[in-house]
């Protein structure tokens, strides 16, 4: 998957070798994602230059200015900045509610103020609750798992009263016994809390795997009652975690669904994509991991947790 895109400036005998990532949103200024990984600054010419400006801005003003001294570029040289340290503008980012077109414009000016090379690159800047889809930092999906949203506490009260109907024990222990038939228990709680809720479910967008799409946080999810798989998977995910169980998300091409570890574990990487691994957690037999259709959940279908 492509993580970041490679552009050069025009200049033959100076030019900007730049790795950036063409999409920005509110999540990767929460996680510290760099947005240029990798800045090279090549001087094909015969000539050193000192005492040189590095400058980079952006439209809209989504970075705090950024400057460099670079005392000497040799000659035939190029000179590797590695990854630039933009600081992204967290108010403006918070409050972005549509895509905007911008972009991030680099320039090496000369001592007396005039610019020796200067380059721009395209770059989409996402609402605050869009994600970018698996083109680019796929991973950054779990960013939209909220356990700590003031409506998730809701829902677990509810799981809790179903769980003692079942059990006659309605703690939410995640872990804590070692009892993945317990671990199953509290999922099954979990999912018919949601049921309760009488959600709506409507159709994601089309190849939203690989576009991304508006995700529906669970305030909104909850109060207008409609959501896509994929907000549907990231509200169960997020009720999952604020009862201390390690959720998995799963996207596969036009479809999203849940998971639950019923033993506490996880899989090594952030980002998995070798299914085999799921095929062989979720084994008869084994049944370390329990895969959820959480569609099943909504309104109009009357299917139970263990279907």
């Amino acid at each position: 998957m492509a993580e970041n895109q490679t552009a050069c400036s025009d200049r033959q005998d100076f030019s900007f070798d730049v790795q950036y990532c063409p999409l920005i949103n509110f999540a990767m200024q929460q996680n510290h994602v760099p947005i240029i990984r990798r800045l090279l600054i090549k001087n094909e010419t015969r000539e050193d230059m000192g005492n040189l400006t590095l400058t980079i801005i952006s439209t809209p003003e989504l970075i705090r200015p950024y400057t460099k001294q670079i005392a000497l570029l040799p000659a035939q040289t190029d000179l590797d900045i590695g990854f630039v340290d933009l600081q992204l503008q967290p108010e403006f980012l918070a409050g972005l509610t549509e895509r905007l077109a911008g972009e991030i414009v680099m320039s090496l000016g000369l001592a007396d103020g005039s610019a020796l090379l200067e380059k721009t690159i395209p770059i989409d800047v996402l609402a605050f609750d869009e994600w970018g889809g698996g083109a680019v930092l796929p991973e950054l999906l779990c960013s939209f798992v909220t356990p700590n949203h003031p409506a998730i506490a809701d829902i677990l009260g509810q799981a809790a009263v179903f769980l003692n109907q079942w059990t006659k024990d309605p703690s939410l222990d995640g872990y804590q016994r070692k009892d993945p038939n317990r671990v199953r228990q509290q999922s099954a709680a979990i999912y018919s809390a949601l049921q309760a809720r009488q959600l709506v479910y409507c159709p994601p967008p089309a190849s939203f795997e690989q576009n991304g799409q508006r995700i529906r946080l669970a305030d909104v999810l909850l109060e207008k009652k409609m959501g896509t798989c994929l907000d549907l998977s990231l509200l169960y995910a997020a009720c999952l975690e604020a009862d201390g169980l390690n959720p998995v998300l799963n996207i596969i091409k036009d479809h999203a669904f849940a998971g639950v570890w019923l033993v506490d574990a996880c899989f090594p990487e952030t980002l998995q994509d070798d299914v085999s691994l799921l095929a062989k957690k979720t084994a008869a037999g084994i049944q370390d991991l329990l895969l959820v259709e959480t569609t099943a959940f909504v309104a109009g279908k009357s299917v139970p947790f263990d279907d």
